[in-house]
């Protein structure tokens, strides 16, 4: 009798614990139910902090500043203007985060759950740069098209209470906000009159720069005109053959007068060759500058670029190989006097290990073509450059997480244009 009280006893014990366990389970699934909630409206609120804010990043985390800068909704404002912001916040309000109750899979103090991100088909609303931000706003709001992304949530008990850990393809539904027409910041040259508002303007005179800027900005954008004119057939050969915008007008050394830049076919070969060319105002000729040949061509992957600014500098980033080995080459010049200042190189050594089903890279790091340096140092010159660049001029990709460039999809970008839209462009220069 005694024996079977005791069993009766623990019996009740452990009853009570299996309860007590399906209870913390239930309130684990509520929490996490009600995370993806908060995080669905962060999301559609275009806020980057309420989105980090449910995360268990610190500050200084990679995913806490990549989050952040991604749905920085003043950034976009300033960088951008008013009616892009809205454009920005109005595909954003589309977003919504789905998934099923069941697919929550909880263990111990962590846990996951496979979701489907939805928002607007952007890509036909306003992707064509022939588009108007305020043509674009009004297609948002009426799209009935979507695009979805499937993905993955993870999450985190800490300090007892569920966060967010870890979040996938954030950039894939937010390309958008990086490859949206940049209209209100379509490469306008400086004003060329001077003006007595601000003595740091770069079209105000000063030692290095003659007093007539305005007379050189006109002279400048009617050679452009004719200089387009002389390699029209290559450009928009490159144009047809690539389905690319290949003209690109813009103040990159912030002298008051743009520089012009442009793909055009290069040898007959299927490839083709990008040109940065400046306005010389004492010979009253355009020079060629800095190249990149076989910057795009029509075999293997096609050859990507992408071309920075930061103050100094200019920094052209393209690629090439096969994926057996993969290189990734920077030129990087002076803005000052467009001098090369360092080549770089990053060899990407891909191998198959079919035993243990393993995919394996390797990385050799180049200065100047011979001299190796580690991945500690090239990455430190490139975080660097990335830290400082203040507009990206052109590209073809946006880099992935494991590359040192990343952090560049969350900068501003220009857009390049058709070779009629440039000369069109020019024209109302005059």
């Amino acid at each position: 009798m005694k024996l079977r009280k005791i069993i009766a006893s623990v019996l009740c014990v452990a009853l009570a614990a299996g309860f007590a366990g399906c209870d913390d389970s239930k309130k684990s699934q509520e929490a996490i139910e009600g995370l993806i909630s908060d995080y669905a409206e962060a999301l559609s609120n275009f806020d980057g902090e309420a989105v980090t804010a449910l995360t268990n990043w610190e500050e200084d985390d990679t995913a806490y500043t990549e989050t952040a800068w991604l749905l920085n909704g003043s950034f976009y404002k300033e960088s951008c203007g008013e009616t892009a912001y809205k454009v920005c916040k109005a595909v954003a309000a589309t977003v919504s985060v789905e998934y099923e109750s069941e697919d929550i899979k909880i263990n111990d103090t962590k846990a996951s759950v496979k979701v489907t991100y939805k928002i607007a088909d952007w890509k036909s609303i306003y992707e064509d740069s022939d588009y108007e931000y305020d043509e674009a706003l009004k297609n948002v709001k009426k799209s009935k098209d979507i695009l979805s992304f499937n993905s993955k949530l993870s999450f985190e008990l800490t300090d007892g209470e569920w966060k967010i850990s870890k979040i996938n393809d954030l950039y894939d539904v937010f390309a958008y906000t990086q490859t949206f027409p940049y209209i209100d910041v379509q490469p306008d040259p400086v004003d060329p009159d001077p003006t007595d508002t601000d003595p740091t303007d770069p079209t105000e005179p000063t030692d290095t720069q003659p007093a007539d800027i305005s007379v050189i900005y006109d002279q400048a954008v009617k050679e452009y005109l004719w200089y387009l004119d002389q390699y029209r057939y290559g450009i928009e050969k490159i144009e047809n053959s690539f389905n690319t915008e290949p003209v690109g007008i813009y103040d990159l050394d912030g002298d008051g007068v743009p520089e012009l830049y442009y793909i055009t076919e290069h040898m007959e070969d299927y490839s083709g060759i990008f040109h940065f060319c400046t306005y010389d105002d004492y010979s009253g000729e355009v020079f060629i500058r800095a190249s990149i040949p076989d910057v795009i061509y029509q075999a293997q992957g096609g050859g990507y670029y992408i071309i920075y600014i930061t103050g100094d500098e200019l920094i052209l980033t393209y690629t090439h190989g096969e994926e057996a080995l993969f290189h990734v080459e920077s030129d990087v010049y002076s803005l000052s006097n467009w001098e090369l200042l360092d080549h770089y190189r990053r060899d990407v050594y891909y191998e198959y290990d079919p035993v243990n089903d393993l995919e394996i890279y390797t990385y050799e790091y180049y200065m100047n073509d011979d001299v190796a340096i580690s991945q500690d140092e090239y990455n430190a010159i490139f975080k660097d450059f990335v830290n400082r660049t203040t507009v990206v001029v052109a590209s073809n990709y946006s880099p992935l997480a494991e590359d040192v460039e990343y952090p560049l999809n969350a900068k501003p970008r220009l857009n390049m244009m058709t070779y009629d839209k440039a000369i069109e462009y020019l024209e109302s220069l005059i």
